[in-house]
Order: structure tokens, then sequence, then C-alpha cells
């Protein structure tokens, strides 16, 4: 199974193989906006791209790929973040904020690094780590994680100028990000907003098996058990009774300290509708 790569639907259990592509592997593998499409990208110099179309039967067709091309554009990209569709382009983060471009409709043509942004934009810049995702509202962000949990910068795409622009506020929404997938929701708890959630913990949770279950076209997480935990405190007490690390958005005190967290690895955050 080494470099294979596996299509599960987590509703229905089916996990469908993907042919295989004649390379030992890619370092991204993302769905198009219709999970119709897989796109397998190869970052390591220089850039290549493949993508691999699913049938009417489910089933998925062999790759298409681009011819090796050595004189290919050569981006040191971000390895822990997904690249991003938007705008019906994917676009691919550079470790000092530069972007790499791929137009589906012209895949021979692969990768191409835009001319701008060429940084971040900061003067003294110690991040250590760094997403790229597109909010609810179809802008194209960043946020970047300092070593110890500070600074937290966070930053958009400005398509007019481009070159990213510093975000001070959410807007009373909340970024769960620090997996290779991120995403911004509007919140209704106060303490949520405007607030940067990372899968660290300072207490090891509960762990609560469950079953995700589709129901009128909506989906649940059902507990297979009872559970001793009381998730009614994380609502009424705020984030002091959420033991997981956060930072908001303009808070005057410092970050709190990754020493004695432990984060959890390979883990996604989900949306239930």
């Amino acid at each position: 199974m080494s470099g294979a790569v596996l299509d599960a639907d987590l509703v229905t259990g089916v996990v469908r193989k993907v042919p295989h592509a004649h390379k030992d592997m890619f370092n991204f593998i993302i769905y198009s906006d219709d999970a119709h499409r897989m796109f397998g990208i190869d970052a390591v110099l220089p850039l290549s791209v493949a993508y691999v179309n699913q049938n009417n039967d489910g089933d998925w067709e062999d790759w298409t790929l681009t011819e090796f091309d050595p004189t290919r554009p050569r981006l040191r990209a971000s390895p822990i973040t997904n690249p991003v569709i938007h705008g019906g382009l994917i676009y691919l983060l550079g470790e000092q904020g530069r972007l790499a471009v791929y137009d589906p409709c012209k895949h021979e043509e692969g990768f191409e690094i835009l001319d701008k942004p060429m940084s971040f934009g900061f003067k003294h810049y110690d991040s250590h780590d760094i997403y790229m995702f597109e909010s609810d509202q179809d802008e194209l962000m960043v946020v970047l994680v300092g070593q110890r949990g500070a600074p937290v910068h966070v930053v958009k795409l400005n398509e007019n100028t481009m070159e990213w622009d510093k975000v001070d506020s959410l807007q009373g929404r909340a970024l769960f990000t620090g997996t290779h997938a991120s995403m911004m929701k509007k919140v209704e708890l106060e303490w949520m907003q405007n607030r940067v959630f990372l899968p660290m913990f300072y207490k090891w949770p509960e762990t609560v098996h469950v079953d995700l279950v589709s129901c009128d076209g909506e989906l649940a997480f059902v507990p297979k058990s009872s559970s001793n935990t009381d998730y009614s405190k994380a609502k009424n007490g705020g984030e002091n009774s959420v033991d997981m690390w956060s930072y908001k958005l303009g808070q005057q005190e410092a970050a709190r300290e990754f020493w004695g967290a432990e984060k959890v690895d390979y883990s996604i955050w989900i949306e239930l509708h």
C-alpha cells in the first residue's frame, strides 16, 4: 500500500484505491470543488502537477501527468499546508509568502510563479508554521504562528495590489488551523470570536467513540456509549473550560506557551452541516 492514494467516504465507509501514478509520492493531494477530480502536486523542484477524474460509476480513471521539464518553475513550498483552490485556480504557498498558481484549463503549462507578492511584508518575521486557506468570504488568507505560540499574524491577499495585507480582526469568526486544511467559520459563542485555534491540548480530552451518521441531508456525530464529559461546561464556561491552545487576535496578554501541550498529529477539522 506504500505510495497508494485512497479515496475514503467518511459517511458510507467506502474506500476506493486510485490508480498508481508511477511516481514515488505526491507532496499534496487535493480535491476539486465538486470532489470528482483529484490533483496530485509534486513540490520537489521543479513543480509538477497531475490530475485524475472520477467516472459515473464512482471509480477513478488513470492519472493525467505533465511531461518532466527541468526548466519548470521552482518554489520552496510550505510543507504543512495544502494548496488552495481559489477562483478556479490552484495556489501553492511558498515559505516566504510567494505564490505559484496552476490553471486546470491549461494543464500542460503547469505552475506559474507570480511576480507578486514577494513576501508577507513583516520586517521582523519569526514564524514557525504557515497555513493558507480560503475564508468563508472567498478570500485567500494565511495564518502565521510563532515558534512558541507568538506572534500570531493573519494576512489576506489583496488581489488589486497582489500583496499580503495584515488582518486585525476576523469579524466575529473563528479560525481552525494547525492542519493541512484550515477553515474559518462564523461562531455564535462570544469567547470563540476572533480567535485562532490549534489542535493542541494541555490536558488530553476523553476519547469518545462515535458513529458519523447522515439524517435528512445533515451529518452528526453520535456517541456509541455514554460519556462522563459534561460538554455544556465548554459552552457556559468559555475559553477557560476548553484546555486547547487558542489566541485572540489583538489580545494584550502574551500568547499561551506551547510548553506542556500535545499536538494531535494527523488530525483534521470537520465541519458538520
